[in-house]
């Protein structure tokens, strides 16, 4: 479409859409996937306590961290049992309580490191 835009706007230097015979995009007309408890109960008992994988859905999955909020935790974000940021999307803040499943794993985190699921893709 954005061809065919630049085209008829004499945008792109040439006459024609060299992309109009491309293959469209595919999609999923479901949407994409949600994990069962099942599920995620395997991807943790797969990926042990200590690990950056398992820190990263406890973080998802307890106090509902999106991945653009997920890769901004840090310890500045957790004090006295509880976990507070603002999510980058709408600018809203939340305060949650740590449940006891993600305080074992957050005992596992370094306490010098600044973000807790550093090295995490953005």
């Amino acid at each position: 479409m954005l061809f065919n835009f630049a085209v008829n706007h004499n945008m792109a230097g040439q006459k024609h859409n060299p992309a109009h015979h491309a293959d469209r995009r595919k999609e999923n007309p479901d949407g994409y996937h949600t994990w069962t408890n099942g599920e995620n109960g395997q991807f943790l008992a797969h990926h042990g306590p200590g690990t950056k994988a398992r820190l990263a859905v406890l973080l998802i999955l307890k106090p509902g961290a999106s991945r653009q909020d997920l890769v901004r935790l840090g310890w500045q974000n957790v004090s006295a049992g509880r976990i507070s940021y603002r999510l980058h999307k709408t600018g809203i803040g939340g305060d949650y309580g740590i449940l006891a499943e993600l305080a074992d794993e957050l005992r596992n985190a370094p306490a010098g490191q600044l973000l807790l699921a550093a090295g995490l893709p953005h």
